[in-house]
């Protein structure tokens, strides 16, 4: 069931960028949860006695620190190219020049 075309509504291009916006995200934290949680349960999962130590760090918690400080700069960079700023008017115009409009009018 379609209901922009049920009710004739017109699609708004603001939403088509918040749709893509969306999917970067998630994409970018599902990525950051599995590097996490690997190393988290999977890499955590042995003996303490066994560890190997990495700057005094467990090695698990080490690769989990580590992988985020590295995921979160890629994750800006990704989204600062391809997230872009859309006016929030309905007209798609920017406050300034909607509020001139009609006061010329």
């Amino acid at each position: 069931m379609n209901l922009i075309k049920e009710y004739g509504l017109k699609e708004d291009k603001r939403m088509a960028q918040a749709t893509k916006e969306l999917i970067i995200f998630l994409i970018s934290f599902v990525i950051l949860s599995i590097w996490v949680w690997y190393w988290g349960f999977v890499g955590a999962n042995q003996d303490p006695l066994t560890y190997t130590y990495i700057l005094g760090f467990p090695k698990w918690f080490f690769m989990a620190a580590v992988g985020t400080v590295v995921v979160y700069p890629i994750c800006l960079v990704v989204q600062a190219l391809l997230i872009k700023d859309c006016p929030l008017t309905a007209d798609g115009k920017e406050e300034g020049e909607a509020d001139q409009q009609k006061t010329e009018k």
